[in-house]
């Protein structure tokens, strides 16, 4: 016998010894020396009742008795079992009987609501396969189902033992009736129609009634029976006199039908479907394997999602610092020739997410399907065309690396700058789009916690480097480059020796090349690889119009506006990268309530992120630009004043980006891409090109805000217009 068990038999004991005086919890644990606060949690686990409900009940039982076999009056009971007036103990005991005290007296028929509560001793402590454990019971089962009665007659009003025996040997004649037991203890019983599909009785101990033992049960009556439905009576809902009984057979699938009335007490019938029961085995057995089966809510939608939020915010946060020491440890003009050349990256970047949020989708679709052998041959497939791909970018970039820094842009100057930093960097393009790949591939994979630690581990591996490279080396723009590279190759490492395990649902096999899932996939992710291009081509819009309207200070400007807002838009990015999968495995499921369920959430949450970051950025712009420039200067003021104005584009892009995310998730690569082109091309440089010649630095600022909120209104017509189609609302 554990320890546990000992305690709590000590606990009852009390309990019992005391139902006529006065009993909380802090009295009981004061008596048997325990904190309460233990005491609560384990008794409550190991019973299935708080203490407060188990003397209630109990002294209600007791009360029950001298109102059948006594002429007490019932105010002297009342009195008796701690109530203050005869009013507040009929209330409970109407509540709890369905009958008056003075009506009960008059009937005279005695039936327990909870009897003293008896302690299998020696419970099963591991986990077990409990249908294997169910038989058929046998005449000399009889004594230890009896046995069995009293521990679980909370569960039903009205239950004779003399009637109930009689019952139960015809049940057990006709091989109607199943046990089970836990060493020599009867812990479980079911007895049933085989033609009506009637479940007459269903009793587990309530040491037991969170281990799955129920589920085991008809389980085993559906494996011995030919009926399609089950049906049994419970208690109605909100009957206080209820255990759990009722939420126990809903979890398992049981509906609601008709209202009944059994012995004078008030029940509900409820059916189980055998095609349903199915299902649902198939759905909680899925879930264990793949988190995202989960029947998700607010908390464990962001659960799920926080790793990728914040890899993405750490991404972020290790790029704008890799940036501030350049700005800190180079100068100025390695500040700008980082800008100069960010169009490239971007390009490089923006191919890696296309394939990677575009597989994902095809991925994870598959996997909803159920078509575990062919999403691991896509897996396998995209992964050696992000590895393929990048090796070629890499040679061809490092061929005609001249030729693009001069048409980027970059004078005498700046150009040994841009080729130093680039040249290395295009050396690192596999290992770039692989990150990228694998960051994206294990979330839908099931895995959003290794893929946090990738990228906080690959971030925290690149500013060590910066420092160790840049400041302690002084090895410039190479040591910044290389630190970023090395960066690059941690996540890709662990993600192929990851995917190598056969035991992953998602791993490493023999592909087939079929070119209409890389189309597929580069079709559903064209929106993220528009974004990166359209990203570089505004880029180069900003440095040229900043260039003319207030020079060098103004470039250095932008650059720390365009850093300062990837941070920033890294919980928008992270977000809807994290909850894609989920979107896309239940639209492959065709789940439409949990997709409405999600999507809604998702709703609530951009729009107080929107908020949050908002105020942030307006109140704390300053802060932010005092990492990349000293207060005082020409850059720090042009800077700070632009930030009062972009601020309000984190109003409207959270929508946008998530909006386009939503439709990548659904394999609508049109309008994601429409919606991302909208917002970060036609419409910026729209306003770059006007704006600015009427309001002069100020329209630069008011570019991207007015993008964001004309892209917003045509995000919101998309999702309206598309309901029909995708039932997310």
């Amino acid at each position: 016998m554990s320890e546990n068990i000992k305690n709590i038999i000590e606990v009852i004991d009390y309990i019992e010894n005391h139902l006529h005086e006065k009993l909380c919890l802090d009295i009981v644990a004061y008596a048997v020396h325990y904190s309460k606060y233990h005491l609560h949690r384990t008794f409550t686990n190991t019973v299935n009742l708080t203490i407060h409900h188990y003397i209630q009940r109990r002294r209600l039982t007791e009360a029950a008795k001298l109102l059948v076999f006594s002429d007490i009056p019932i105010l002297k009971i009342a009195l008796n079992f701690g109530y203050e007036s005869q009013q507040s103990f009929t209330d409970i005991f109407k509540a709890m009987y369905k009958k008056s005290p003075n009506q009960y007296r008059k009937e005279k028929e005695f039936y327990p609501l909870q009897l003293r509560y008896i302690l299998n001793k020696h419970i099963t402590k591991k986990e077990t396969n409990w249908n294997k454990k169910i038989v058929f019971a046998t005449n000399e089962d009889i004594s230890d189902c009896i046995k069995l009665l009293p521990i679980v007659v909370d569960g039903f009003p009205h239950l004779k033992e003399t009637q109930f025996i009689e019952q139960l040997q015809k049940y057990i004649k006709n091989g109607q009736t199943f046990i089970l037991k836990d060493t020599d203890a009867v812990i479980g019983m079911m007895a049933f129609h085989t033609i009506t599909g009637n479940i007459d009785f269903l009793a587990i101990h309530p040491q037991y009634r969170k281990k799955g033992i129920e589920k085991a049960f008809f389980k085993k009556a559906y494996e011995f029976s030919q009926f399609d439905t089950i049906t049994i009576t419970t208690f109605r809902e909100g009957d206080k006199a209820d255990t759990g009984y009722r939420k126990m057979l809903k979890n398992i699938g049981f509906v609601e039908s008709e209202l009944l009335y059994e012995f004078g007490y008030p029940t509900q019938c409820l059916i189980l479907h055998k095609k349903i029961w199915r299902i649902l085995q198939m759905s909680h057995t899925y879930t264990k394997e793949n988190p995202l089966a989960q029947n998700f809510n607010i908390k464990s939608l962001l659960k799920f999602a926080f790793p990728t939020i914040l890899t993405m915010i750490f991404m972020g946060l290790y790029t704008m610092i890799d940036t501030a020491f350049v700005s800190r440890f180079v100068d100025t003009n390695a500040l700008s020739a980082l800008n100069i050349v960010c169009p490239i990256i971007n390009l490089i970047v923006g191919f890696g997410t296309m394939i990677a949020t575009g597989g994902s989708a095809v991925i994870a679709r598959k996997m909803g399907a159920k078509e575990y052998t062919r999403a691991s041959q896509d897996f396998t497939l995209i992964i050696i065309a992000g590895a393929l791909s990048g090796i070629l970018i890499s040679i061809f970039g490092s061929i005609f690396i001249d030729n693009m820094i001069w048409a980027l842009g970059a004078n005498s100057i700046l150009f040994p700058y841009c080729k130093e930093y680039l040249s290395i960097l295009l050396l690192f393009t596999p290992a770039s789009i692989l990150q990228v790949l694998f960051q994206n591939l294990i979330v839908t994979a099931g895995y959003p916690i290794i893929g946090m630690i990738l990228g906080i581990g690959a971030g925290v591996v690149n500013i060590l480097l910066d420092y160790i490279f840049m400041v302690f080396l002084q090895m410039g723009m190479s040591g910044a480059a290389f630190g970023t590279g090395i960066g690059y190759m941690i996540p890709t490492i662990i993600g192929i020796l990851l995917f190598f395990s056969k035991k992953n649902r998602l791993h490493f096999t023999l592909p087939i090349v079929d070119i209409s899932v890389l189309t597929e996939s580069c079709a559903n992710g064209f929106s993220e690889m528009i974004s990166q291009v359209a990203t570089a081509v505004t880029t180069f819009l900003f440095n040229h119009i900043m260039m003319n309207n207030s020079g060098e200070n103004g470039v250095a400007a932008i650059t720390i506006i365009i850093y300062t807002q990837f941070l920033l838009n890294a919980i928008y990015i992270g977000f809807s990268m994290g909850v894609a999968p989920i979107i896309s495995y239940n639209y492959g499921k065709k789940d439409n309530y949990q997709l409405k369920k999600v999507f809604l959430i998702c709703i609530k949450f951009i729009i107080f992120i929107s908020i949050f970051i908002f105020s942030i950025s307006f109140i704390f712009g300053s802060h932010l630009v005092c990492i990349f420039s000293e207060k005082g200067t020409s850059v720090y003021e042009i800077a700070t004043n632009g930030f009062l104005i972009f601020s309000s584009s984190f109003l409207f892009c959270g929508c946008n980006i998530f909006i386009s995310a939503t439709f990548t998730a659904l394999s609508n690569g049109k309008l994601s891409a429409i919606l991302s082109c909208l917002r970060t091309f036609v419409f910026i440089t729209i306003f770059l090109l006007i704006l600015p010649n009427i309001l002069g630095i100020t329209g630069i600022w008011l570019a991207v805000p007015m993008a964001e909120f004309i892209t917003t209104i045509i995000a919101l017509i998309f999702i309206y217009s598309n309901k029909q189609k995708y039932h997310y609302i």
